[in-house]
């Protein structure tokens, strides 16, 4: 199915963005793919980040959200104000993806020390001794030291 969106030339990221939320997204789900005449900045601006990350083992959107893009909630107009089984749902499914999120962050967190700590000598100097320092990082008010 195409979809086509007349737009004027001054529109920015944020208002495609908008208007692709309004006009698509809302009525017919979201978009497998945008084909646009604009520059790539409009369409790149607002892309969904669906790729695996390796360290989190998820997708950074999912990470974020609780959800990949093709997830969606469909809430009965009939339920009574304040009880939504399925914002609960959301609300548990996403505390249990983050706790997820944080193991996996301190698993990679431990492997990045333990690999430091393979490679890491600590180096002792006595008082006294001459040493080489690199002045490259330094910001000196004199430079002919």
């Amino acid at each position: 199915m195409a979809i086509f969106l007349p737009v004027q030339d001054t529109i920015d990221a944020a208002e495609m963005a908008e208007l692709l939320h309004k006009e698509v997204e809302l009525r017919y789900g979201c978009p497998s793919g945008i084909v646009s005449d604009r520059d790539l900045r409009i369409t790149t601006a607002f892309a969904y980040n669906n790729s695996m990350n390796h360290t989190l083992r998820v997708s950074l959107f999912k990470a974020l959200y609780g959800f990949d893009l093709e997830f969606h909630i469909d809430v009965a107009d009939n339920v009574p104000e304040g009880e939504i089984p399925a914002a609960k749902d959301r609300i548990r499914k996403l505390y249990k993806l983050r706790q997820g999120l944080r193991d996996q962050l301190n698993t990679a967190r431990q492997c990045q020390i333990e690999y430091y700590n393979k490679r890491h000598t600590l180096k002792t100097f006595k008082r006294g001794s001459l040493v080489k320092l690199s002045t490259r990082n330094l910001k000196l008010k004199n430079k002919k030291l």
